[in-house]
Parts: structure tokens; sequence; C-alpha cells
């Protein structure tokens, strides 16, 4: 019984000592600790918050790749249909007319409708998950204007289908989110 008094007792020390000490000041939620000037590993709410926004940015890219590809179907059924009716109207011509200019006509169709159709190629070929995000100032690429499909860069005007740089061509543009999506990387345009 004294033993179980003075462990009572001691319990109790214990518990007094440990309400009456300081407690040491809980740091914010989702700041770094700082130990001896080197910061601690990201949280998993940081690691988390960068996930999200990485995910957003793939979305607005699978969005914007997705638009352009709609663009460039239908620009290339409309080629196609130009097509179609050049080449009615070369066979419905009587034979004594000349042919030469619908037949030139016909070609550059032609060659325009396989443009068009090379570049929905390409574009449905990225897979943009695998591709890295990338957040870039306008600044820095001398970015100076976004619109539908076309970006200006300095003074040169890139749509969808040009080479952004040597090897990087441009799979989409998206002005709301300033995204350029490339066959190599998804470009976040900061301000």
């Amino acid at each position: 019984m004294l033993f179980g008094g003075a462990s009572f007792m001691a319990w109790q020390h214990f518990r007094d000592v440990r309400r009456s000490a300081p407690t040491a000041v809980q740091p914010a939620p989702g700041a770094q600790r700082e130990v001896a000037g080197v910061t601690a590993a990201p949280t998993v709410e940081q690691m988390l918050e960068k996930e999200r926004r990485e995910r957003a940015q793939q979305i607005v890219a699978w969005r914007a790749v997705s638009a352009a590809s709609r663009e460039r179907v239908a620009e290339l059924e409309g080629v196609l249909q130009a097509l179609n009716a050049k080449v009615d109207a070369i066979q419905k011509a009587p034979a004594a007319v000349p042919m030469r200019a619908a037949r030139d006509e016909a070609a550059d169709t032609a060659r325009i409708a396989r443009k068009s159709a090379e570049a929905a190629k390409a574009a449905v070929a990225i897979d943009v998950a695998a591709l890295p995000i990338e957040s870039v100032s306008a600044q820095a690429m001398n970015l100076t204007g976004f619109s539908r499909g076309v970006v200006v860069v300095g003074n040169q005007k890139l749509a969808v289908g040009q080479s952004l740089q040597q090897g990087e061509s441009i799979i989409a543009i998206d002005p709301e989110s300033r995204s350029i999506v490339t066959n190599r990387r998804i470009i976040n345009v900061t301000n």
C-alpha cells in the first residue's frame, strides 16, 4: 500500500509539472520549419498542393489539345470539301476547256489538306500526361501576345503546327490559362 500511495503521488506530481510547463509555439500549418538555416522537407500538404497544380495544368493542356484537334479536323473537312468540289468541276468540264488552272488549284488544296492532316496526326500522337510542366515568365520568352491558336513571340506570330524552337512544334495554345502545349513540354506562361 505504501508503494501504491507513492506511485499515485508521483503520478500526481508529474501531471501538475507537465501542466505548468510552458508549451512551445506551434508553427502555422503549411509553414516550413528551419533548423540551423536548413529548411525541412516539404509537408504532405505542400506536396499535394503541388500535385494539384500540376494536374490542373495538365487538364488545361488536354483541353487545349482537344480544342486544337477539333479545329484541325474542321479545317481538314473544309479543305477536303473544297477539293472534292474542284475535282467534280474538273470532271464535269467539257473536254475543250483547258484544265491546267483547275489542276493547279486542286494540287494546292491537296497540299493544304496534307499539311492539316500531318498536324492533326502530330497532335493525336502526343501523350499530354507524360509531358513535363514548366513555368516560364512572359518576359523570359519575349512573349508579347496570346490569342486562340496564335502566340506572339517578339515580333513573330507563331500558330499551332509551327516550330517554337528547333525540334519543338506547337500543338495547342490556350490564351485563357496562358499555356502553350508543344510536342516536348507544357509551358505555363506567368506574368
